[in-house]
């Protein structure tokens, strides 16, 4: 029995739970280039509202998940965004469309530690409300809404 309470004491401390991640959205900033395609991204500052630029245009927004360093856990996305929104990026696990909405779910992943996720506009992408629910183990832990807006100038 002592031996147990040892073990348990020492795993306790690594034990996380999906309420203990930490989830915004908000402005990233892109740190390197990965390749042709690809980017290393940092969160930057949160937001409900953006302008709807594309990634070429300075629009580069989307999610931190802060968790422990060696924590890991299984996220998965539901974008819930205005009809007329082009999925062009991500990995969709299924895809709705209505005159109304669109709803994405993207498939799970799973993450270690603190992460970043762009969600980027595309060229046509509407104005309006998105709204992205996130499920960290199975559970639903969040809901983000968000604007995005023409800008006048950029």
């Amino acid at each position: 029995m002592k031996y147990f309470t040892i073990i348990l004491a020492l795993l306790i401390p690594n034990f996380a739970f999906s309420e203990d991640i930490g989830i915004r959205f908000g402005k990233l900033l892109v740190v390197e280039r990965i390749g042709q395609d690809g980017y290393r991204f940092e969160f930057l500052e949160e937001a409900d509202r953006v302008p709807l630029l594309t990634l070429r245009e300075g629009g580069v927004y989307g999610v931190e998940y802060q968790a422990p360093e060696n924590y890991e856990y299984t996220v998965q996305v539901r974008a819930i965004v205005p009809s007329g929104v082009t999925d062009t990026g991500g990995d969709l696990e299924s895809t709705k469309r209505t005159p109304k909405n669109t709803v994405m779910v993207f498939k799970p992943r799973s993450i270690v530690g603190t992460s970043v996720e762009p969600f980027l506009f595309s060229k046509g992408d509407p104005a309006g409300e998105y709204t992205l629910e996130i499920t960290v183990n199975g559970k639903l832990v969040k809901q983000i809404r968000y604007q995005a807006y023409v800008p006048t100038a950029h």
